[in-house]
């Protein structure tokens, strides 16, 4: 599992991780529109690395505000998320 997945399936202070039957589910660590905004460069970044490990298996933006920003990213893991 390179360096970057790892790190990212640890979660942050902007995000939360869900790891289940080889796949992971990475959202915003609170729903407010700040916490949209501070998911943002994650959402993204997860996206431009699909293939680095995992794939993209859905994502969506949220419809709550103006500006559609991500809310949800799931990836399917190719090596199992070691816990």
């Amino acid at each position: 599992m390179s360096d970057y997945l790892h790190n990212l399936l640890q979660g942050g202070s902007s995000y939360n991780v869900k790891k289940k039957n080889g796949s992971a589910t990475i959202n915003p660590a609170t729903d407010d529109e700040t916490g949209l905004k501070n998911f943002q460069p994650i959402a993204e970044n997860i996206l431009r690395n699909d293939g680095s490990g995992y794939s993209i298996y859905r994502y969506h933006h949220s419809s709550d505000h103006a500006q559609k920003y991500y809310d949800l990213v799931v990836i399917n893991l190719v090596e199992p998320a070691e816990d």
